[in-house]
Parts: C-alpha cells; structure tokens; sequence
C-alpha cells in the first residue's frame, strides 16, 4: 500500500507509479488529489485526520481481502488502460 498523507499534495507521480504495480493508494482528500482516481474500490481518500487514515491503513492491513480487492480493481483497470485482455 502506498500512503500519502500530505495535506498540500495528494496526488504526484508515486501515486500514477503505485497503480501501474497494483499497490492501493490511501491519500488525503485535497484541491487537486487522486480522490477523483480511487474509483472501483482502488484505494481511499480520506480527510486530513489521523484517525481517518489509520482506519483506512488498517484495513487494508486487516482484511486480506479488502486489500486483493483493491489490487484486483488496479489490475483490471491497468489493463483496460494499456488495451490487454
């Protein structure tokens, strides 16, 4: 999983780098961010709070497969993106 917890920058190319290898983003919610990505159960996008984001961390860490299903999602729309099957 990858954590951005920046209040100023949540979305940057680690996030564009995470998706293309499967790993689930976890960001805060800010102006310009990869809220509008995290679509189809790929990540979270929480407020900047940290209870907010250690909820999120720990389920992905604590449900298995809350955590496949994100990769799964990843998966699936990377290879949609690239035009394989």
């Amino acid at each position: 999983m990858l954590v951005v917890p920046s209040g100023r920058e949540g979305f940057g190319i680690v996030v564009i780098e995470a998706y293309a290898c499967a790993v689930p983003v976890i960001t805060v919610k800010t102006g310009r961010n990869a809220a509008s990505w995290l679509v189809d159960g790929t990540g979270f996008a929480v407020n900047l709070d940290p209870e907010e984001l250690s909820e999120a961390i720990l389920t992905l860490i604590k449900i298995p497969e809350c955590m496949k299903r994100c990769q799964y999602q990843l998966l699936k729309r990377h290879k949609c993106m690239i035009g394989t099957k």
